[in-house]
């Protein structure tokens, strides 16, 4: 199981480790080195659980994951099993979801930096339909980007996201889970329309007027009392 205190403790040193390297490389400093200062954390880590032992040693560190066919690669997963002799190594039940996702970037822009943020939060569904079930979102770099007040959580969530604020110092987050869905509790609506009220056309005796009262559904022009024909004019 993935330790939600040594993600904290990864986001800290990467993103202080950026710091140093933007502060010496500038623009030098691309997302394959940051990628590399991450990996080099998480197989110190082991309360991460994960590691780049040869062979058939799990949990293990897989870069540039293809969680789904046809799908944007992440950028560090960690599996929990082996998928040696599947078809489709991306494909496996969504009630085992696998343990961490690490989406990485260098350059800052908030609108990539957003899409990424959102992306890393589709994995961690709720109700057995989880790609994942922890994810980390580094940036590493100053970045516009903030998470709204109301998406960040007071409690460890498992959704972490880190980044470097203005003041060259890392700025890291816990961000709310997606909820699960809300249950519809209206009634489905049927093809049964309402039954068709007909009212009664009959002339009162004394006065002439129509009487109107209600058929009770039945298909007839007169109520009860003026299906008697000496009860109408």
């Amino acid at each position: 199981m993935v330790s939600h205190t040594a993600m904290r403790d990864i986001a800290e040193i990467t993103l202080k480790s950026a710091i140093k390297e933007n502060d010496e490389l500038g623009s030098l400093f691309i997302e394959d080195q940051f990628r590399h200062i991450v990996v080099s954390e998480l197989n110190k880590k082991t309360t991460i659980g994960g590691n780049f032992k040869p062979g058939d040693s799990y949990p293990k560190i897989v870069l540039e994951f293809m969680w789904k066919k046809g799908g944007k690669k992440m950028d560090i997963a960690i599996l929990s099993s082996s998928t040696k002799g599947k078809s489709d190594r991306y494909s496996y039940p969504k009630n085992n979801p696998q343990p961490l996702a690490i989406e990485l970037k260098v350059n800052g822009k908030k609108e990539g930096v957003s899409r990424d943020v959102t992306r890393v939060r589709n994995f961690l569904k709720s109700g057995g339909k989880s790609t994942f079930r922890n994810g980390m979102m580094l940036v590493g770099s100053k970045t516009d980007y903030r998470p709204r007040s109301d998406a960040i959580s007071s409690t460890q969530t498992g959704f972490l996201f880190g980044c470097i604020d203005k003041d060259n110092k890392p700025f890291i987050r816990w961000l709310k889970r997606p909820q699960p869905p809300k249950k519809n509790g209206r009634n489905k609506k049927t093809n049964k329309s309402s039954p068709k009220v007909y009212k009664c056309e009959a002339k009162w005796i004394k006065s002439g007027k129509i009487c109107r009262e209600p058929c009770g559904g039945r298909r007839t022009k007169y109520c009860k009392y003026h299906s008697s024909r000496s009860n109408r004019r």
